[in-house]
Order: structure tokens, then C-alpha cells, then sequence
């Protein structure tokens, strides 16, 4: 939650409470309004002013203070705005110091997973919403489904499938259109729907194999020209030793 907090100082010429506000605005991410609030300045804060108080000092130091405190507690991702207002409609003066907002941590996530990405365990109380679970991937659970949208397809952790088949199926053949990185999602990762990927050995693998293609290219590249080479050596060797006969 936040906790808003700010003395007021009233110095009243009037007969009535001034209209002095603690405020805030809550709004999402995309500012749509969720929730405001405010706090009033009332006659705890009063000044007592010479003449009109039995209480002889209108010096600030000599004062009563009024503390103000909202809690806010937002329930998913926004901004919160704060600020301090004099509406009264006479001459008043009102006097806030020592404005601080305070910020209480919330746990932001946490969940438990079997490995191909079912839940085990229920998400601890107080958590902000937040769809993007295993392996930052969207949970859909409209209809109840609880599939994953990896942009490719939906994926069905409770049975650890997809429900359509892999785009790239055809460079897999030994393997199921439905399976899910190849059965083993401890060391393999699949992180758009379109094909399994290496998570372990990823990096090491791609490098790897990316030297070895280059490695192969160059080799036969070089090959080619040293061929084609002596071939033309050789047909100019034949060509100086060719005897030419005219009948």
C-alpha cells in the first residue's frame, strides 16, 4: 500500500474548516482512471490567534499540527499522483510541511512449476495480477482454458502439448507436430511456438555449429579454386603439347 502523510498548519480568520486537501489520483498504465481519494485539514490543526483564543501564541512553533494519512492500495501496475489543495473560498492560509509518500513492498510473483508448466502451488496472497508466468508467456484463461500464447500457437501446460501443429514440422519428422521442446523442457526451450531451441547448450551449440559451417564453406571455397586451377593448367599443358596435323 502507499501511505501519504503531510502536516497541516491552519491559520483560520474565519468561522468554518478551510477546504485544504491531502489528495491522490490512481490510474492504470495507460492513465485510466481506477481510484482518488482525500483527506481534509479540520480544526485539529488551528493556530491559536491572540484576541480570539485563550491559547496565547499564533507562533508556528508554538502550534498544533494535524497529520494526514491516506492508504492506497493498488491492485495492478498504474501511477499514483499526490498533491496538496487550498479550495477554501475566504482568505485562509493553510501550511503543509514534511509531505512523504511511503511505499510498502508487495511481493510482485512468485510460482511454482512441474516442468512442462502446471502450477503446483497457489500464489501467495497480496501478489499483484500479472498474466505473464512460465516462461513470460501470456496465460489465457478465458473459457478456462489456461492455455499460453506463444504467438505461433497455444500451448496446454496441463498436458504439456500444443493444439495445433508445429509451423516447422517437416524439419522434425521424428518427432510429434504436438510435442512440446521435444519432450524434455529441462534442456530444451521453444520460445515463440515455431521450434524447439537448445537451453542449455543454445549459445554454445549455435556458435559452434556457425564456425564449423564457416569452417566448411572456406575449406570448399578453397578446394574449388585449387581445382579449377590445376585444371587449367593442365589443358594449357595439353594445348602446348598438341601436334597439329594438316592432310
Amino acid at each position: 500500500s502507499e501511505a501519504l502523510a503531510g502536516s497541516g498548519l491552519l491559520v483560520d480568520d474565519g468561522d468554518g474548516v478551510p477546504r485544504a486537501y491531502l489528495n491522490y489520483l490512481l490510474v492504470y498504465e495507460d492513465y485510466v482512471l481506477i481510484d482518488q481519494g482525500f483527506a481534509q485539514v479540520s480544526r485539529a490543526a488551528e493556530v491559536a490567534v491572540q484576541g480570539r483564543s485563550t491559547q496565547a501564541s499564533s507562533s508556528p512553533a508554538q502550534a498544533s499540527h494535524q497529520t494526514l494519512m491516506l492508504e492506497v492500495a493498488p491492485e495492478q501496475s498504474g501511477y499514483l499522483y499526490t498533491y496538496l489543495s487550498n479550495e477554501s473560498n475566504w482568505d485562509v492560509n493553510v501550511y503543509f510541511d514534511e509531505f512523504t509518500v511511503a511505499q510498502q513492498s508487495y511481493i510482485v510473483q512468485v510460482n511454482d512449476y512441474y516442468p512442462f508448466g502446471l502450477t503446483h502451488e497457489q500464489p501467495l496472497a497480496g501478489q499483484l495480477k500479472n498474466k505473464y508466468l512460465y516462461n513470460g508467456k501470456e496465460l489465457t484463461n478465458s473459457l478456462d482454458l489456461n492455455w499460453y500464447d506463444y504467438g505461433a500457437r497455444m500451448y496446454d501446460p496441463s498436458i504439456g502439448r500444443w493444439h495445433s501443429i508445429d509451423p516447422l514440422s517437416d524439419q522434425m519428422r521424428r518427432h510429434s507436430p504436438y510435442n512440446y521442446a521435444f519432450d524434455n523442457p529441462i534442456r530444451f526451450i521453444d520460445p515463440d511456438g515455431m521450434m524447439p531451441g537448445d537451453g542449455v547448450f543454445g549459445d554454445f551449440i549455435s556458435n559452434l555449429t556457425r564456425k564449423a559451417r564457416n569452417y566448411v564453406a572456406k575449406k570448399t571455397r578453397e578446394a574449388v579454386v585449387k581445382t579449377g586451377r590445376a585444371i587449367k593448367e593442365s589443358i594449357q599443358e595439353e594445348a602446348n603439347n598438341l601436334n597439329v596435323s594438316f592432310f
